[in-house]
């Protein structure tokens, strides 16, 4: 998988679960990039970003 199609499932995700983009989850673009350098799977670096800055997913309003 290349970084862009990464990318655009780590969006779809955070669009779905928190209504906003990858990179306003993370707060950086790098960290993005490092984590698919790292082998992470797109939902997993959202949600480790989305748990450390307490974001609230659309499930739970």
């Amino acid at each position: 998988m290349t970084f862009t199609q990464w990318l655009m499932q780590a969006n779809d995700y955070a669009l779905k679960t928190y209504n906003i983009d990858a990179r306003e989850v993370t707060g950086d673009y790098c960290r993005l990039k490092d984590s698919y350098e790292a082998g992470e799977a797109p939902e997993e670096c959202v949600e480790y970003y989305a748990t450390k800055y307490r974001l609230t997913k659309l499930d739970d309003w």
